[in-house]
């Protein structure tokens, strides 16, 4: 697997796990509106889960400014291939 499609692998599974930590979030707020968990219960999970949804938001900016740069120097060498 080149480096290219291992990043844009890792930005996939960074993007799923965001949107999943978000989901989990609306059904924890789902789960305290019903009365199944306590208002502490809730606030608690929610806010491991936002750090959590943050976290793999800030790991997404890495793969993506990787995988910008290396389509940047790819086009530059292969400009400089064809001269």
């Amino acid at each position: 697997m080149s480096a290219v499609s291992k990043m844009k692998e890792r930005k996939r599974v960074l993007e799923i796990q965001a949107e999943h930590y978000k989901r989990s979030r609306l059904d924890v707020y789902s789960q305290w509106k019903k009365g199944q968990i306590t208002k502490e219960g809730y606030e608690a999970r929610k806010e491991e889960l936002t750090e959590k949804e943050e976290e793999s938001k800030r790991e997404l900016e890495s793969p993506e400014q990787k995988l910008a740069e290396t389509a940047f120097a790819t086009e530059a060498l292969e400009e400089k291939q064809r001269w």
